[in-house]
């Protein structure tokens, strides 16, 4: 081997060192970047989960809401048909009234 062999070598040897040092460099760059995506996922996973209660939440109020409008409903047509009961009983005893006195006045 040559004086300028031996050189050579050495300014290779370097030259690859340094280049481990970038090939390490990139390696942390990247699993900075893959752990940025790792916590991103994470957080759009959370954020998802917070928007499904919050979707399950208004469906079960939404729920309650049509459950009490069936009640009220319910309870309106009860009243109404009240009513129209009571209404035809006073009717019916307004006709009967007229008619006793119709009898009596004879």
């Amino acid at each position: 081997m040559a004086p300028g062999d031996h050189v050579r070598l050495g300014a290779g040897a370097h030259l690859g060192q340094g280049g481990l040092r970038h090939l390490h460099s990139l390696h942390g760059i990247f699993q900075l970047v893959l752990g940025v995506a790792v916590l991103g996922k994470a957080l759009a996973s959370t954020a998802f989960r917070f928007l499904n209660l919050a979707l399950v939440h208004l469906d079960l109020a939404l729920e309650l809401l049509d459950q009490v409008l069936q009640a009220y409903l319910v309870f309106l047509i009860l009243v109404v048909l009240c009513g129209q009961l009571l209404q035809r009983t006073v009717v019916l005893s307004q006709g009967l009234d007229v008619i006793l006195v119709l009898l009596l006045e004879d």
